[in-house]
């Protein structure tokens, strides 16, 4: 599954030695990239169940989301690659969990699969409200 990308924080004054820094990097590169191959391999299977157990179609389903989000948005949204992921992952029944930061587009994935399915519930429980009072 394809997302936000992992940025490093920036070395503070601290006794680290640059090199250290670097190494730390790539370990969290290399991570989040194990992460996204276990997630699409994931989400393939699921694919694949629910095409065999309900003819479903991925490619149809990613296509209503994409053209939907865009037409009901007036043009200005069209969906991440990720995102379309996620959304696809929510309509076949997975488990998703979605990090990343602020203004990211977080939001948009848990609506789009009403685009396909309107028998499904979504709930987001979002302290954005609350956050935004402590950046201020």
């Amino acid at each position: 599954m394809a997302g936000p990308t992992l940025h490093s924080t920036s070395a503070s004054d601290n006794d680290e030695e640059p090199d250290d820094h670097a190494g730390e990097f790539l370990a969290r590169k290399v991570y989040h990239e194990k992460q996204r191959a276990h997630s699409a391999e994931l989400l393939h299977r699921a694919r694949n169940r629910a095409a065999k157990a309900r003819k479903y179609n991925s490619r149809e389903a990613r296509k209503t989301m994409a053209e939907e989000c865009n037409a009901r948005s007036g043009g200005v949204i069209t969906p991440f690659p990720w995102q379309l992921d996620v959304a696809e992952s929510l309509l076949l029944s997975m488990d998703c969990e979605v990090i990343a930061p602020t203004g990211v587009g977080k939001t948009i994935p848990f609506l789009l699969p009403h685009f396909v399915s309107s028998d499904k519930v979504t709930l987001i429980i979002s302290p954005l409200n609350a956050l935004e009072v402590d950046q201020v």
